[in-house]
């Protein structure tokens, strides 16, 4: 038998420890200042005072919230939330395609994207090591469950054959969606 006793994610001292501790065996962590860089507020202008906010990763626990937290960000950075993607806007992608390498989860910025037909976007997307060209589903923008999931959304569609790869905003991630990953600052 072998039982883990050092945290080697955080350095020692790091409030993230003492903190995930309190969370895991009383469910709650305190109001207030935990260290130089962790606080736990009600206060939502505390992001209007971040001159960085894209730098952070926006982290929350359902689809319903992410999907208002990207709609704010967008309005906060003068894009209509309502509209097509930008280029320039990051995108998060929401289904496996082994073939194109493109992973649930995974995030990347628009280079560019055309309409493409009635239902797909025509965009090549900067993933970080390649970039992936291809078509994606327009209707998945802005959906809080993926249209697999929920293909009357598009009913016109057929979920097997015409759901190409399916992307959505990533200003903001679940944090199923997140789990495994590494950032430096994090808004949950």
């Amino acid at each position: 038998m072998i039982r883990l006793e050092t945290v080697h994610r955080q350095a020692e001292g790091n409030p993230i420890l003492r903190l995930s501790r309190l969370a895991r065996e009383t469910g709650k962590i305190p109001f207030g200042q935990h260290g130089d860089h962790v606080l736990k507020t009600r206060n939502r202008a505390v992001l209007e005072t971040l001159p960085d906010l894209l730098s952070h990763w926006m982290i929350t626990y359902t689809n319903r919230l992410r999907v208002a937290q990207y709609t704010w960000m967008r309005q906060r950075l003068g894009i209509d939330p309502g509209s097509a993607p930008h280029p320039g806007e990051w995108v998060i992608c929401l289904f496996n395609n082994r073939r194109k390498q493109i992973f649930n989860g995974m995030l990347g910025q628009l280079i560019s994207i055309v309409p493409s037909g009635d239902h797909w976007y025509d965009v090549e997307i900067d993933m970080g090591d390649f970039t992936y060209t291809g078509e994606i589903l327009k209707y998945q923008f802005g959906k809080p469950r993926t249209l697999r999931e929920a293909p009357a959304e598009a009913p016109t569609l057929d979920p097997l054959r015409d759901f190409k790869d399916l992307f959505d905003f990533g200003y903001c991630l679940t944090a199923h969606k997140a789990q495994g990953s590494e950032a430096e600052k994090v808004i949950v």
